[in-house]
C-alpha cells in the first residue's frame, strides 16, 4: 500500500520537481511554463521554497505530488494573486487562513488510480488540523467535474492566466461538512473523522 509522506529533505523535494518535468514537459510537451529547468529536468515554482509538499510513494519516489502554500502580497506572484482574487477573497477569510494548492501531478502510470484522492487526502487533513479555513486552486475547464467530485467550486469565471492559458479558479471551503457529503467526496470522511458526533457541520 503507498503511503502519503511530506517531502523533508532537499533529496524528496527534487523528485517531485523531476515529477512535474516528466509529466508536464515529457509527457505533456508544455515548453511554455516558467520554472523549466531542461538540463536538470526539473519544473520548479517561485512558492515552492514556502510550500508544503506531499506526495504518495516510497521515500523520495513519488507518484503523485502536491503542493501546497500559504499566500501573501510579498511572496505569491502578482499574476497569480489577482487571477485567484485574494485581496477579495482576504476581506471575509484571513490571509493567514487562506492556503494555494498548486501542481496536482501524477505519474501517467497511476493515472485515475487512488494515489490522487490519497495526496489531496493528506493535504486536507493538515489544513483541516491546522486551522485553516480555505484552500485555492485552478485548473484547466476539462477538469472542473473531477475537482468538484473532491468539493471544490469555481467561483470566478475562466480567465487567461499568463503561462498556463484559460484556467478556472476554484475553492474549498475546509470545514464545510455539509458540501463534502452532499458530493460524496472522498475529503468527507477525514473531515467526519475530526468532527464531533452528534454535533451539526
Amino acid at each position: 500500500m503507498q503511503v502519503a509522506r511530506v517531502a523533508s529533505e532537499p533529496e524528496e523535494k527534487e523528485a517531485i520537481y523531476r515529477l512535474r518535468y516528466s509529466v508536464f514537459a515529457e509527457s505533456l510537451k508544455r515548453r511554455d511554463l516558467e520554472g523549466l529547468d531542461h538540463d536538470n529536468k526539473l519544473l520548479i515554482d517561485p512558492l515552492d521554497e514556502v510550500s508544503v509538499h506531499y506526495y504518495v510513494g516510497e521515500r523520495g519516489r513519488p507518484l503523485a505530488a502536491i503542493s501546497v502554500a500559504p499566500l501573501s502580497k510579498q511572496m505569491t506572484p502578482p499574476v497569480l494573486y489577482g487571477f485567484l482574487g485574494v485581496p477579495r477573497l482576504s476581506e471575509v477569510v484571513q490571509i493567514e487562513r487562506i492556503r494555494f494548492a498548486n501542481w496536482l501531478v501524477v505519474s501517467p502510470a497511476f493515472a485515475g488510480s487512488s494515489v490522487v484522492t490519497k495526496v489531496l487526502g493528506a493535504g486536507y487533513e493538515d489544513l483541516l488540523l491546522g486551522g485553516v479555513d480555505l484552500l485555492l486552486t485552478y485548473c484547466r475547464p476539462g477538469q472542473v467535474g473531477f475537482n468538484e467530485r473532491m468539493g471544490f467550486e469555481q467561483y470566478a469565471p475562466s480567465a487567461h492566466l499568463d503561462g498556463f492559458g484559460l484556467r478556472c479558479p476554484l475553492m474549498l471551503l475546509i470545514r464545510d461538512g455539509a458540501m463534502l457529503r452532499s458530493c460524496r467526496s472522498p475529503l468527507y470522511r477525514i473531515f467526519a473523522k475530526y468532527n464531533v458526533v452528534g454535533q451539526p457541520d
